[in-house]
């Protein structure tokens, strides 16, 4: 009777020993998985950020245009002003 008590007492321990075991594979899974998780976080607030530099810089190019053209009408505008004053003074 007491070898089987014994027994199934340590059929407990060993259950449990599992149990245990179990559970530390489990937080170390759960750990992984939280921390592939913040690495992807991290890697697309990266791609996020890098896409939004190109886009300012990509914008801020296409301003510089803008002005640039924007210049050389008025400076054309200016420049046949110009002429037809030149014109009309000269009939």
């Amino acid at each position: 009777m007491l070898q089987q008590e014994m027994k199934n007492i340590e059929k407990i321990k060993q259950r449990q020993l599992r149990e245990v075991e179990q559970m530390m594979e489990h937080e170390l899974k759960l750990e992984e998985i939280q921390k592939r998780n913040q690495d992807k976080m991290k890697q697309a607030a990266e791609k996020e950020k890098k896409r939004q530099l190109e886009l300012a810089a990509k914008q801020r190019l296409i301003d510089e245009k803008k002005l640039r053209d924007e210049q050389i009408q008025r400076e054309k505008a200016a420049d046949e002003a110009h002429k037809a004053k030149l014109l009309s003074e000269s009939l």
